[in-house]
């Protein structure tokens, strides 16, 4: 397997990476993050109804996040900044401050004069570089969990979100925690 990996990813194109964080410092506010739960509506949307906000589902499902609290990771073409205008314009809420909320990891990177980041293991070790029991490698962050006991406990699979809006709102209503949005390119499924 270890083979098969080396050669896919020495012989593959990589597609352009990009970040988005909500309301992460050094940019946090008071505003924004009273709009949180605007912003976990946003992500439901984005990853299981990406129509609903113009996104084709290729789009949506070139991003993903192991915590969306810590961000929308992307690989390749995606328009997460258009989709979230374009949801702050569905729910009134132009306010300019509002759309400042979600900023890509390339703002956050400028602000401490540092390159953008390449790849998913490069933003982790620039921005987050401390990790004792590996140094120099990425952290592990938020691995696949389950959503929180009043639901059962358990991994909810995309095909499951995808099958109704009901599906997606008791999901969020229950949810202890930020969802796992990790469905993105082969991860996907039905």
């Amino acid at each position: 397997w270890g083979v098969v990996t080396s050669v896919y990813l020495q012989l593959h194109d990589y597609l352009p990476f990009k970040s988005y964080l909500f309301n992460n410092p050094p940019f946090r506010t008071e505003k924004c993050s009273a709009i949180y739960p605007q912003y976990a509506e946003f992500m439901a949307h984005y990853m299981s109804a990406p129509s609903l906000l113009n996104v084709t589902k290729e789009r949506s499902r070139a991003c993903g996040s192991p915590d969306p609290r810590s961000g929308i990771y992307c690989h390749g073409e995606e328009d997460v900044m258009q989709a979230w205008t374009r949801f702050l314009d569905l729910n009134n809420s132009t306010d300019p401050a509002n759309v400042e909320c979600l900023f890509s990891g390339a703002k956050l990177a400028s602000h401490y004069n540092l390159p953008a980041p390449p790849g998913y293991a490069e933003f982790m070790i620039s921005f987050f570089p401390k990790n004792d029991l590996f140094p120099g490698k990425v952290l592990d962050g938020s691995p696949p969990s389950k959503i929180g006991a009043p639901v059962a406990g358990v991994l909810v699979p995309q095909s499951w979100f995808d099958e109704s809006e009901e599906n997606r709102k008791t999901l969020q209503e229950y949810e202890v925690d930020a969802p796992y949005y990790a469905f993105g390119g082969a991860a996907a499924s039905g």
